[in-house]
């Protein structure tokens, strides 16, 4: 190919007479948008019923891998790989009097996007964009559970090939933020005696920081996420005795999870004194090591934003001995602050991290290595209390 644009002509060649809706899912489309004004509205809508009424099978026969199958196939067997069953929601839209495009691109993490000056259809997956004037509706065609509208960590951020009414145009895909990927947590928790700990967790996710919690309440068993849930924590000697998810379905989705958890032991007792590391759950874990030389680049490839507010009661009679110094880290590798205070018998610490998705070269190894290192001295950091003699 000698261009984006005849490779879209090209596609558009291979999906030409590919869009005839049947006669019943015409009048369904009728009835679910004709009394709708909203424009999103009626692509939410529609969204919903590819997600209800199809799946995802991939099947290339022929010349499958590269040719959708009929938007008829698809909506009389109910199924289609990527490309039939993007081909078929921009049938579906174009049904209801709404221009939308067939989208290639390139799905997974470690795959990103095209290169502008070298044309050639190495993609792996298709979706469809709705231009809505200002802005751009991206729909994931292949799922049955993601909210209408986002992309995510698979295929968000990354160059695209659109096929539009005169071949191809390489547009971009939705680029998520740190405003927009957050996990915000509150924790309330009750140290005993022993040490042992019961913990109140309330944590929302939201953009690409929800799609573990998403997978876990769609394709998981409430006992496989407890499950998970008590293997993926950096917690000695816990477990999870409930959890609770509710999701909010918006362009950038949310989650909330309610968590109630117990450790024991997770207080140090030794001899009149309790040794605690306020900061429970979210820690970085993370300490490269700088020694050894790094030939690649490094790439943060999604920014985010980490806000947590810790509070621990503890027993009755106990005053600070230590009390770690609040730490703020400012540079090109991320925000990072972390504060402690003890009020009477309570631990409180407010800890924030924002990191922006970007590409560093390989002799920036060092100041990273150093930055994490700092991070995880400040997570890991314990208040000392002692216990006071009765008078």
């Amino acid at each position: 190919m000698d261009s984006w644009e005849n490779l879209g002509k090209f596609i558009l060649q291979l999906n030409e007479g590919k869009g005839t809706l049947p006669p019943a899912i015409a009048a369904d489309v009728k009835r679910l948008t004709e009394n709708v004004s909203d424009r999103q509205q009626k692509i939410n809508t529609l969204y919903e019923y590819l997600q209800q009424n199809t799946r995802y099978i991939s099947i290339q026969m022929g010349i499958g891998g590269w040719q959708p199958f009929d938007a008829s196939y698809v909506a009389t067997k109910r199924y289609g790989d990527c490309k039939a069953l993007s081909n078929y929601m921009v049938s579906l839209l174009k049904e209801a009097g709404i221009k939308a495009h067939y989208v290639l691109i390139n799905s997974g993490e470690a795959r990103r996007g095209l290169w502008e000056d070298f044309p050639a259809p190495y993609f792996n997956h298709a979706v469809v964009c709705v231009p809505t004037g200002k802005d751009t509706v991206w729909l994931e065609c292949t799922s049955q559970t993601l909210s209408p509208g986002y992309m995510g960590s698979s295929t968000g951020n990354r160059k695209a090939l659109m096929i539009g009414d005169n071949g191809g145009v390489v547009v971009n895909s939705p680029l998520y933020t740190a405003q927009e990927n957050k996990q915000l947590r509150k924790i309330k928790a009750q140290v005993d005696d022993a040490g042992h700990l019961v913990a109140d967790l309330n944590t929302r996710f939201s953009g690409i920081e929800q799609e573990t919690q998403h997978y876990l309440l769609h394709n998981n068993t409430a006992g496989m996420r407890e499950q998970y849930l008590n293997q993926s924590l950096s917690l000695p000697n816990y477990s999870v005795e409930s959890i609770r998810y509710q999701e909010t379905k918006n362009i950038i989705p949310e989650i909330e999870e309610q968590m109630v958890l117990k450790a024991s032991h997770y207080a140090t007792i030794t001899g009149k004194r309790m040794f605690i590391e306020p900061n429970l759950v979210n820690r970085v874990s993370t300490r490269p090591d700088a020694s050894k030389p790094r030939k690649y680049d490094i790439v943060y490839p999604h920014s985010f934003t980490h806000a947590d507010t810790v509070e621990i009661s503890v027993p009755n009679g106990y005053e600070p001995e230590s009390i770690p110094k609040d730490i703020t880290i400012d540079n090109h590798f991320g925000k990072y602050s972390i504060r402690f205070e003890v009020t009477g018998n309570r631990i409180l610490m407010f800890r924030h991290y924002t990191r922006e998705a970007a590409t560093y070269p390989a002799s920036a190894y060092t100041d990273l290595a150093a930055f994490y290192h700092a991070m995880y001295q400040a997570d890991h950091s314990r208040v000392v209390l002692v216990k006071q003699q009765e008078q």
